[in-house]
């Protein structure tokens, strides 16, 4: 029981937009419209279907549409300039399947790992340093009794 005639609806802020058939694709058996927004918002889509014993049915749904940018618009790796980079930089390229695991241990094998060493080297602990701060705040302590500021 297929139904006669069905209709996507697009609605903005209740103001009446667009109005497309959907057409039944037997393949994937399913309907499906082509819709585009204008503008960035909140859509109201409403798709309706008349069936042949004169029934209809309905179904809503709130649509939200943002703004795109080209960079995030196509997210895929590209292997050609990947592979660019690594042969530019000395690197390997490695695919997801189908890779020898000796070249995997050659190209990994080589490398260290790399230590990073902290030295903390407090500024009390040399007389120079901390007699230079006391000196210093022992002379602005001078100045500002001598002006009445303190």
């Amino acid at each position: 029981m297929f139904e006669r005639r069905t209709t996507v609806q697009v609605k903005q802020h209740e103001i009446e937009g667009q109005r497309v058939p959907a057409l039944f694709d037997e393949q994937k058996y399913r309907y499906l419209a082509a819709v585009r927004m204008s503008a960035t918002g909140r859509y109201l889509v409403r798709a309706a279907a008349e069936f042949k014993d004169g029934k209809t049915g309905e179904d809503r749904q709130l649509l939200a549409c943002e703004e795109f940018d080209r960079e995030t618009l196509d997210l895929r790796a590209r292997p050609e300039p990947l592979a660019d980079i690594s042969r530019c930089s000395g690197g390997t390229v490695f695919a997801p399947q189908g890779n020898d695991p000796k070249a995997m241990k050659t190209a990994l094998g080589g490398s260290r790992l790399a230590r990073v060493e902290y030295r903390r080297t407090p500024l009390w602990d040399t007389w120079v340093w901390l007699t230079a701060m006391v000196g210093l705040l022992s002379v602005e302590w001078v100045v500002r009794r001598l002006r009445g500021l303190a």
